[in-house]
């Protein structure tokens, strides 16, 4: 990381947010037995293909 650019860490710091945001809107709307499985996961799109797995 040295070498980043101030433009490269700012989007990579949008999208470490938007990541959250997202998974936090996806956690939001579980029934809370599902929320207690998944509310571990570190990112969004780990989250959407375990759900993906699990109910596709």
């Amino acid at each position: 990381m040295e070498n980043e650019t101030i433009a490269e860490t700012r989007k990579w710091q949008k999208f470490e947010h938007d990541d959250e945001i997202c998974k936090g809107h996806m956690l939001n709307v579980m029934p809370d037995a599902l929320f207690d499985i998944y509310q571990g996961v570190s990112t969004a799109r780990e989250l959407w293909e375990k759900l993906e797995t699990k109910y596709m």
